[in-house]
Formats: C-alpha cells, sequence, structure tokens
C-alpha cells in the first residue's frame, strides 16, 4: 500500500536498485554500518510538517543540497535513533523497523502510506545521491500517530423488538448503498478469537435494507459488521453492531409480597417473568435493617400498570449479581431508594456469598429511577468481567446523586472491567449532579465499548469535576449522540465534557442551551450547536422539570429529545 513518488530520470534507476539493497542489509543486519561513517554535511537537517493519515503520513521537509533521493524508516519505539547499536549488525531490534520506503524524488514533500491505524511510530531519514555516502539520519523528536479510520456507519443499531430466542433481524441504510456498496454481512459470537461466518448478500437483499439471522444460540452475544468484498481486509469494512439473543421462556410469576423478595427470586426457574402489582411497593427488609437483593439467573421484572397509572415501585437498599447471568429486564417500575438509604441501584461486587462473574444484558425499560446516592451500576467486582450490554429506553432518570459524588451513574472505572455496549434511547436525566458514563480503563485493560445515545434529553447535569462522559483508554469502539437535547450544566465551573482518544464520535441532529458549558475538556460536546439561548428559555419549565421545548426551540420539537416531551 506504500505509495512511492518518482521523477523521470532515467539514471536513477539502478541508483535507487542500489541503495535499497544496501539498506535492506542494513536492517537486517548482514552487514555492518557503523553510524560514524555517515555524512554529516550531506543530510536532512528538518521536518518541516509531519500531517498524519489514517495508515500512512504527509511529511514535508528541508531539501537535502544534492539529493536525488530519500530514505524513510518508521518505527514504533523511541529507541529509534542512529545512536543505538541496536539497529545494526543484527541485533534482533532491527526487525522493529515496521517500514522502510525508497523514494526517487528531488521534491520535499511525499505520502507514505502502509503503515497501522490508531499506532505511533518514530520516524527518520536519510538522503542519498549518486557518488555520495548515504547521509547521516535525521531523527524525529517525537512519535508521531497515525489516524483512525473513520468507518461509514452503514447499519443501523439493532431494534431490541427484532430480537429472539434464536434469530435477529439487521438493518441497514439503503440509500448510503450508493458511495458504500455492501454485499456482505459478517457475524460472529462476540469475544476475541471466535469464528466469523460471513453472509452474502444478493442486489434483492441488498436493496431490503434488511436481513434476519437464524439458528442462533438462545442468550448469546453476537457482532455484525458490514463488508464490500471488493476491498480487501478492514479497509472493506463497515460498523459493528451488536446484539444479545434472548433466554428462552421461564415461568410468569406475580409477586405478592407474602415471602421475602430474596426468597422469591432464588426459588423462581432461570428465565422466570416476575409481574409487581399495580400499588405495590417491593422492600427488602431483616427486622428493621434494609438488606440487599440477589440476583443468581435470568430474569424480567415487570410493572402491571396501564399507562397514566403509576409504576409499582421498587425499593430496596441495592441488587448484586451473583455468579455469571445472562439477562436481567426491569420494565415499566419505578426504582427508588426512598427510605433505604440506597447509594446503588446496581452494586457489582466480589464480596464472599455475591461474587459477580459477568452479565450479558442488563436493561431498564420504561422505569423511572431515582434517589439513590451515587450508581445506577458500579463495578468493583473482580477484574476482568464485566456486562455484554447496559440497555436504558424511555426512562426516566431524575434527583440522582445530587451531591455530585465521585461516581458516575454508569462507573467502570480504574479496572479491568467494561461493558461491550450502552444502548440510551428515548431516556430523560433531569437533576443529576454526576457525570453520565464513566467507561475509564487502566493502560492494561483492553476492551471496546460502543455507545449510542439517542433521543434524549438532559438538564441541570454534572455538578462534579468528573467527565460526563469518559471513555478515556477504552480500546476501540464509536460513540454516537443523535437527536438529543442539552440543557444546562448544574456546576459548569468544574464540570468537564468529553474524554476518549480511541473511540470513534459521531454527533447527529443534536443541540443545545448556551448554559452548556464545561470548566475544561468540552471534546465533542464543544461542537453541538447552541440555541442561542439558556435552558431557562428553550424548556417550558427547566427547573420544575417540564421539558418541552419552547421559544427558540419550539420548531424542532418532535424531532430531538426524549419524545416523552413532544
Amino acid at each position: 500500500m506504500k505509495k512511492i513518488n518518482k521523477i523521470a530520470v532515467w539514471g536513477l534507476a539502478a541508483l535507487a536498485a542500489a541503495f535499497t539493497a544496501c539498506e535492506d542489509n542494513m536492517i537486517t543486519g548482514e552487514i555492518d554500518y557503523p553510524v560514524e561513517n555517515l555524512s554529516r554535511l550531506f543530510a536532512p537537517v528538518e521536518f518541516k510538517e509531519v500531517k498524519p493519515m489514517p495508515d500512512g503520513f504527509r511529511i514535508q521537509w528541508t531539501p537535502v543540497d544534492g539529493a536525488q533521493g530519500y530514505i524513510f524508516q518508521f518505527c514504533a519505539d523511541s529507541l529509534f535513533n542512529e545512536g543505538s547499536d541496536e539497529y545494526y549488525a543484527g541485533h534482533p531490534n532491527a526487525s522493529r523497523v515496521v517500514l522502510s520506503d525508497t523514494l526517487v524524488t528531488t521534491a520535499t514533500v511525499d505520502t507514505i502510506t502502509g503503515l497501522g491505524l490508531e499506532q505511533e511510530y518514530f520516524i527518520r531519514m536519510a538522503a542519498f545521491a549518486q557518488g555520495k555516502e548515504q547521509s547521516h539520519w535525521l531523527v524525529s523528536d517525537r512519535s508521531y500517530k497515525t489516524e483512525a479510520r473513520v468507518v461509514p456507519q452503514v447499519l443501523k443499531d439493532v431494534d431490541r423488538n427484532e430480537v429472539y430466542t434464536n434469530e435477529a433481524t439487521v438493518s441497514w441504510y439503503v440509500d448510503m448503498l450508493g458511495e458504500n456498496p455492501m454485499d456482505q454481512l459478517i457475524i460472529k459470537v462476540s469475544g476475541e478469537g471466535t469464528e466469523e461466518t460471513v453472509i452474502n448478500l444478493d442486489a434483492a437483499t441488498q436493496m431490503a435494507g434488511q436481513y434476519t439471522f437464524t439458528g442462533l444460540l438462545e442468550a448469546t452475544s453476537y457482532e455484525v459488521r458490514g463488508h464490500n468484498s471488493a476491498i480487501e481486509g478492514e479497509w472493506g469494512d463497515y460498523n459493528t453492531v451488536s446484539f444479545r439473543t434472548k433466554s428462552g421462556q421461564g415461568d410468569a410469576v406475580r409477586y405478592d409480597g407474602s415471602t421475602d423478595f430474596n426468597t422469591f427470586l432464588a426459588n423462581l426457574p432461570n428465565a422466570s417473568t416476575v409481574f409487581i402489582p399495580v400499588g405495590t411497593t417491593v422492600t427488602c427488609v431483616d427486622g428493621d435493617k434494609q438488606t440487599n437483593v440477589l440476583i443468581t439467573k435470568d430474569v424480567t421484572i415487570r410493572g402491571e400498570s396501564a399507562a397514566g397509572e403509576d409504576k409499582p415501585v421498587i425499593s430496596v437498599k441495592e441488587f448484586r449479581i451473583v455468579g455469571n447471568v445472562n439477562s436481567i429486564v426491569f420494565e415499566n417500575v419505578k426504582l427508588d431508594a426512598g427510605e433505604t438509604g440506597g447509594s446503588y441501584v446496581f452494586n457489582l461486587h466480589k464480596e464472599e456469598g455475591s461474587v459477580f462473574a459477568g452479565c450479558g444484558e442488563l436493561s431498564f425499560i420504561d422505569c423511572e429511577i431515582t434517589g439513590y446516592a451515587n450508581a445506577i451500576i458500579r463495578h468493583q467486582g473482580n477484574e476482568g468481567t464485566g456486562i455484554d450490554e447496559v440497555t436504558v429506553d424511555n426512562c426516566y432518570i431524575h434527583d440522582f446523586n445530587l451531591s455530585g459524588s465521585s461516581y458516575a451513574l454508569f462507573m467502570f472505572k480504574n479496572a479491568d472491567y467494561y461493558v461491550g455496549a450502552f444502548n440510551i434511547t428515548n431516556s430523560t436525566f433531569f437533576n443529576v449532579g454526576t457525570n453520565i458514563i464513566e467507561h475509564r480503563l487502566t493502560d492494561t485493560a483492553i476492551h471496546n465499548c460502543n455507545a449510542t445515545i439517542s433521543d434524549c434529553t438532559f438538564q441541570n447535569c454534572g455538578s462534579n469535576s468528573r467527565t460526563m462522559f469518559d471513555f478515556d483508554k477504552t480500546a476501540t469502539g464509536t460513540v454516537t449522540f443523535e437527536n438529543c437535547v442539552f440543557g444546562a450544566i448544574m456546576d459548569p465551573s468544574v464540570h468537564k465534557g468529553f474524554r476518549g482518544s480511541y473511540v470513534v464520535t459521531n454527533v447527529r441532529n443534536c443541540y443545545a442551551s448556551d448554559d452548556f458549558t464545561f470548566a475544561s475538556s468540552a471534546g465533542i460536546l464543544g461542537d453541538i450547536p447552541k440555541f442561542g439561548a439558556p435552558a431557562a428559555d428553550i424548556f417550558v419549565d427547566a427547573a420544575g422539570g417540564n421539558l418541552t421545548l419552547t421559544g427558540v426551540a419550539a420548531s424542532y420539537a418532535g424531532t430531538i429529545g426524549d419524545p416523552r416531551w413532544y
């Protein structure tokens, strides 16, 4: 994939061939090439510009008088300099030269490709000419990082209503296929080293905009990416979407409050659905002491209230997941800390008797969540564990962590913890004193995380000194904000915006009030267009929680933000 600029000087062909042979020997160590023999009078003196590209660099340099060509070499470590004998005379480190390019040119700018995506390289160059010894090396004084490839987002996020026990439907944007031909879907079970299956799409299927996978394993996480078979390797890939198949249906049981909630859940068959009657408040106490609720198997907990009725309330100190559970779903309930003194809705632990070993899907659908002191999900369990997918859909999260503690709503930080995907849609975050997502890993943790935040409204969030959406050191992934409304930050003098050096980011059709500002590190959130008015003027009642758009924002009603405010 290297690009080599050439000039029409026929006599230089032999020169380049001869020098390349010499240079190759130098790299492989077949001959000695002592530093002291290099000319310091005939040598490059300056990299004028190094502009990163997805797989290489555009390099401009100061010309060397009399040069007929140049050698460029790229290496991934800082020992890359001519003063290190480790790159000469057959030393094993010579193999660290990941790309060497010989340019027969009198130009002073060139584009060199063939390097890895998002990789850091040190660069050195030397000049050569007929009748002269190869020059002294010019070594970059710092590393340069190639850019990430901008992956076309052809596949749509998977609709949870299109995922079943053994099948799932994946859709794509047909209007994007003209510029981004896609004739294959590649599916695999999530995780490293799992086998991939290629599905070839005929023309009719491509234009239909969807494909249904059948014969899938139940309670299993899958990844699907689009691909253009005309382009080899990752350059033919489009975005990756994920989903988790449902568990086989267990019993459907109504909880009437006659037994302890822990005991009730422990005695259920796997994959049961628990119905909570209207007017019920579920608690879990031992005498006058609040106790934790342990979930040891797949379960759906669903309120029976109809539209317009108050949701059944679950008021427990905290839930803990014990062992490895495939699917936990809360639907149409109000999770309220109430008088429990609870800090977390879910506290993923490693204490004896409540050791967390993993979870496939943890979902909150049509829920109200309020009153807890710290986080919706906090992970402090064994390292190397996590949740494949966290879903928040049609939820109202309010008056949460009002003290602005250091815990994010979704707290996975400073350890080898992970979430494979966040899907946060059609929801409101109001009076939330903390940051939203903290998927902030360590240097040694290598995890991907995809996050979709769409059709949501945020108002009066963030009073701590953390970062609102923090994906620091997350290895790869795509973070997308779409159709969202952002109101005032609770304390803009300390709260920060966005961090994530290695994730791909997208912002589509989002708008913000003029007081959506940060103390620092706004990141992509700082690029969101403003309405030209503060939150008090774009919402009907910004302080009281009526977040229907008004004033200069009224014309956007029905197209952005949580649909509950349409």
